[in-house]
């Protein structure tokens, strides 16, 4: 580097890592940094298959690690998902991505069994996980999408091979929840059906589906850790320009006291004739309100926020404070 300054190694990195995939969308990189911040990228590069092979190690010892492993697991770098593509029937026009997908579903399902040792990993995956995918591929073709989802599991920093062949798992739901968190506050979407957007899809990266519950349930965790704000469907990250004054809790995030109002007067009726499923509720409250699909989003993370109403599911159960709040 020519020149030093706040975040240049930042710019440099990110420079010469789109000439090479530009170049060379079959390059094997390697970035040796403390720093985590560079995983998000490393994530890109690789869901958009923009390099065969790309890895963040943070010490040199590491790196030697690393060599020594791919040496004794006998990785084959050559094989892209380009290449398992062209393995499969062309009329299926598959990826990796149904092989991975499989693999951690399995892997995170609960009372699940973990090979300790690299290959009795690669065992379990040819064997019982990805059997019934397995069908129809020769023993290479199935060695190739082996080692392939084992890459791309050490890539996403979902497991850690060490120098003698031992596994170890990063696939609970608190490791799932920090890459996502990384990946939000990396990308900063600025509404919450952007947010909700971002998260929807880097969850299905894990295999993992999501509702609008556990979506508000998850940008209420950011808001706890004071990583976001949200005013009027807009969220904003740190750092803040101004402190926001504390709220009452009953009209925090609701200054419109007359939306609020008809909101409750929608759902003041008979509790068999109160919407019991999301989709209801919603088409409930955007015809009574006659507002934006944002603003209904917003509507109900406050319900339930506040504990107005429960999600589990998609299914919907009220509590008895709306029943109290609608006799105020």
């Amino acid at each position: 580097m020519q020149k030093a300054g706040k975040n240049a190694l930042d710019f440099y990195l990110s420079y010469y890592l789109g000439k090479i995939t530009a170049i060379d969308p079959k390059a094997i990189i390697g970035i040796l940094s403390k720093d985590g911040g560079y995983d998000i990228l490393v994530e890109h590069i690789l869901a958009n298959q923009n390099a065969e092979s790309i890895i963040r190690l943070d010490s040199v010892e590491k790196v030697r690690q690393e060599m020594i492993c791919q040496k004794s697991i006998e990785i084959d770098f050559t094989a892209s998902d380009t290449d398992i593509k062209n393995i499969e029937v062309k009329e299926n026009h598959q990826s990796l991505a149904p092989y991975f997908q499989t693999t951690l579903i399995a892997l995170r399902a609960p009372n699940a069994f973990h090979p300790s040792r690299l290959n009795n990993l690669q065992q379990n995956l040819r064997k019982y996980i990805l059997k019934d995918l397995f069908s129809d591929k020769s023993e290479e073709e199935q060695d190739k999408i082996i080692n392939l989802v084992i890459n791309k599991l050490k890539a996403y920093n979902l497991i850690a091979i060490s120098e003698q062949g031992y596994i170890k798992y990063h696939i609970s739901n608190d490791d799932i929840l920090l890459k996502i968190q990384r990946y939000i506050l990396h990308i900063k979407p600025k509404s919450f059906i952007d947010f909700r957007a971002a998260v929807q899809n880097r969850a299905s990266v894990f295999g993992l589906d999501t509702d609008i519950h556990s979506i508000q349930k998850f940008a209420r965790h950011l808001r706890e850790q004071n990583l976001i704000r949200q005013n009027k469907g807009k969220i904003e990250y740190p750092p803040f320009s101004e402190a926001l004054p504390s709220p009452s809790v009953e009209n925090s995030d609701y200054p419109d006291q007359s939306v609020w109002q008809k909101v409750v007067a929608a759902l003041s009726v008979a509790s068999n004739k109160r919407p019991n499923k999301l989709k209801s509720l919603q088409n409930t409250i955007k015809a009574h309100i006659k507002c934006s699909d944002q603003e209904v989003t917003k509507i109900v993370q406050y319900l339930a926020d506040h504990h107005f109403i429960k999600l589990d599911n998609n299914k919907i159960t009220y509590t008895n404070k709306l029943s109290a709040n609608s006799k105020t």
